[in-house]
């Protein structure tokens, strides 16, 4: 699983033999958490705090187009 994006002592990973629905996982402080590509839901969040989860999904939000592309890159997808 490589680290697409460094913020804030987090780590934005995708996995590239990882499965649907598109997501990134976050990693760091302590917490991971599953953010889903398409909807930005947070599939699962375990040690992150609320404030922290405002962060990471700003952050998604913000590189969400970087992430897709990398998602679509590592899983062939047009």
């Amino acid at each position: 699983m490589g680290t697409i994006i460094r913020y804030s002592e987090v780590d934005y990973k995708i996995n590239k033999n990882d499965h649907n629905p598109p997501h990134v996982h976050a990693v760091g402080r302590g917490g991971v958490a599953l953010i889903d590509l398409r909807s930005l839901d947070v599939l699962e969040v375990d040690g992150f705090s609320k404030r922290d989860m405002r962060e990471i999904l700003e952050i998604v939000k913000i590189y969400h187009d970087v992430l897709m592309d990398e998602w679509r890159t590592l899983h062939n997808e047009d």
